[in-house]
């Protein structure tokens, strides 16, 4: 028995059971064979919002056509642009990270794509065991995260990523930090997300198992 697989199936695929659409409706209405109450009709709408399709014709995405390989490895290939994550990793150092400057690159980067014809922006996350030590109460340690070396402001960027227990921790204090920024919108292009590691007042500052993340979010 052969099954012809639509494009109405496929988009329902793709979406209703890997993405887990959203049930809200869209405000815009693109294809003129898709219409306003259709089970499919949210799902498409999606797709052509995400650059993941833009149907048959400008006016029509022919629901009810069969989709070729070409076509279902353009979609499949288009959605992996759209949620690629990236991330960096450094393990198991032990020796750790001990900056002796103001600030000191930590030597991770995570590169991720806004894809083409679309603005986005960049979730980035930073995970890491810290060891901030130093002898007075209002020092701290902090995480600064960068994309293509300029910080990220749409949050304040200087992040007290560990204190030092009113001076209290010491070395040997390992504690489990993260934090989590997303960037102002950014146009189609490739970035490279980085982490800086900086002192207020602390006088040592030690990473391990350092992980950064770095995620795209399509906005138009």
């Amino acid at each position: 028995m052969t099954i012809t697989l639509k494009k109405r199936h496929l988009a329902l695929a793709i979406l209703a059971v890997v993405l887990a659409i959203p049930t809200t409706a869209y405000a815009t209405h693109v294809f003129d064979d898709v219409p306003d109450g259709k089970f499919y009709a949210d799902p498409v709408e999606w797709a052509f919002d995400n650059g993941i399709t833009t149907g048959k014709t400008p006016d029509s995405f022919d629901p009810e056509g069969a989709v070729t390989r070409g076509e279902a490895v353009t979609f499949l290939k288009r959605y992996h642009d759209y949620s690629v994550t990236n991330y960096a990793g450094m393990f198991d150092s032990e020796s750790s990270f001990t900056p002796t400057a103001a600030s000191g690159d930590l030597g991770l980067t995570a590169s991720v794509t806004v894809p083409a014809d679309h603005t986005g922006v960049i979730e980035i996350g930073f995970t890491a065991e810290s060891e901030c030590t130093g002898v007075g109460g209002n020092d701290w340690c902090v995480i600064t995260l960068l994309v293509d070396g300029v910080a990220v402001d749409v949050f304040p960027s200087d992040f007290a990523f560990d204190s030092t227990n009113d001076g209290a921790e010491a070395p040997g204090s390992w504690e489990g930090h993260a934090m989590t920024r997303v960037t102002e919108e950014l146009a189609a292009g490739t970035y490279a997300v980085t982490a800086e590691s900086s002192l207020e007042g602390a006088t040592s500052f030690r990473l391990d198992d350092m992980v950064l993340t770095a995620e795209v979010h399509i906005t138009g």
